[in-house]
């Protein structure tokens, strides 16, 4: 079922679905000079108290990403 955000956008998925690494690689390669040396991913995350379901999602999707050499800010 599709979901509506705020700016009227519609998709298929409830949660933030995007691969951050592919993203950094698409972006730094739309410039043929450009090479990607590292990446930074800036993110939110609720208290566990505020929000157990968010605070999971994004401990798990933060963790493989700093394994891999991602820089996360939180």
């Amino acid at each position: 079922m599709a979901w509506r955000a705020g700016d009227g956008v519609y998709s298929r998925y409830s949660w933030p679905s995007y691969d951050v690494e592919k993203l950094a690689k698409a972006l730094a390669e739309r410039t043929p000079e450009r090479q990607l040396v590292e990446t930074r991913f800036y993110t939110g995350v609720p208290k566990r108290s505020a929000s157990p379901r968010w605070h999971g999602f994004w401990a798990n999707k933060i963790r493989p990403l700093i394994r891999r050499g991602v820089y996360v800010y939180r």
